[in-house]
């Protein structure tokens, strides 16, 4: 068992207050100290509740915030330099804590009574906040946040990294002397509660190649087995849909990580048969990638998503997937909170 996360008995540090809660008006509202800020999404028919807090970048640095993804830094040092112009943070990091039963039991008390906000964004999401300032509520959620030992990192891999280079400086020292950059804003919710649907690629169209010489490139390759013409795009654990010149197929993946196909894809299909190191990766439905795809003259590549728990087993293991490779839905709304970094 690894050391405790670097939780304040307050649960969310907000010293002068540094949080404020932007509402559907545009108007800022300061956030008491201390205080429980619960938040929760909905979207398609999927929701997930989770608290909102400050955790120490020491804990990122440590492994106590565990993550699962490998970041580009290019987009690192864009929002390093984001951070030092606004002075503040407006999208959380969006963490995944398992086995907390009696926090969810917290939340769920919280959540009886009528929001602060509720927005709902153009995408369809729903977006509530609650605020509860009730002692006991206050002690019961910092109790189960202090006994948790390792968080993951469900989005938010890019901001976590920029926060912790952010920090990097920061000296150690008592927890209520340390500056607001020796933390970052973060939603943790419950690992039961989060999804991940595909995070799809799409690689240039070889120009001059017919499709039929493509596919007989890939079914000559190692680790695709089959590639059978299909009319739904439906991918399915050890298989990828492809959108090839109009026409839908599905590539059978050989080995034994059906949970990682996109992995599998990148380094088994993509590179060996495309010549592609990193692939871009993009969301959307199989009609939108089919008409990116149309328009752009490129490959299109659905992989089945991998499930929370290999996701959460690949940060236990201290590996990483490529950038971009798991895609979690509904999305933490930006600038729905604003937090001060000085």
């Amino acid at each position: 068992m690894s050391a405790p996360l670097t939780v304040p008995t307050d649960v969310l540090r907000t010293r002068a207050p540094r949080l404020r809660l932007i509402t559907e008006e545009n108007r800022q509202i300061a956030v008491p100290a201390p205080a429980v800020v619960v938040y929760r999404v909905e979207s398609g028919g999927h929701r997930q509740t989770g608290i909102l807090v400050e955790v120490a970048v020491d804990d990122y640095r440590a492994g106590r915030i565990r993550r699962h993804e490998e970041t580009q830094p290019d987009r690192v040092r864009l929002l390093c330099e984001q951070r030092a112009a606004d002075g503040f943070e407006e999208v959380p990091v969006a963490l995944a804590q398992p086995g907390r039963p009696a926090l969810r039991s917290v939340l769920a008390r919280i959540t009886e009574h009528p929001p602060w906000t509720s927005v709902t964004t153009p995408d369809g999401a729903h977006h509530q906040v609650w605020v509860c300032e009730d002692p006991e509520l206050l002690r019961a959620a910092g109790a189960e946040l202090a006994a948790t030992d390792v968080l993951y990192i469900a989005d938010g891999h890019h901001r976590m990294a920029a926060a912790d280079q952010d920090g990097a400086a920061v000296s150690a020292g008592e927890l209520d002397q340390q500056p607001a950059n020796a933390f970052t804003l973060a939603a943790v919710f419950p690992a039961e509660e989060l999804r991940i649907l595909g995070y799809h690629r799409h690689v240039p169209r070889p120009h001059g190649e017919s499709a039929r010489a493509l596919l007989a490139r890939l079914t000559a390759a190692g680790p695709v087995r089959t590639v059978e013409p299909h009319p739904v795009p439906e991918s399915a654990p050890g298989e990828v849909a492809m959108w090839l010149d109009g026409n839908w197929y599905r590539l059978r993946l050989s080995g034994d990580r059906a949970e990682l196909d996109v992995v599998t894809l990148d380094e088994q299909v993509l590179g060996p048969v495309f010549g592609i190191g990193a692939a871009t990766p993009f969301s959307g439905t199989a009609a939108e990638v089919a008409a990116f795809c149309a328009e752009h003259e490129t490959i299109g590549f659905l992989p089945h998503p991998p499930s929370v728990d290999a996701v959460l087993g690949i940060a236990d293991a201290g590996s990483t997937m490529p950038p971009k490779s798991t895609w979690f839905d509904p999305k933490i709304r930006s600038a729905l909170f604003r937090r001060a970094l000085r």
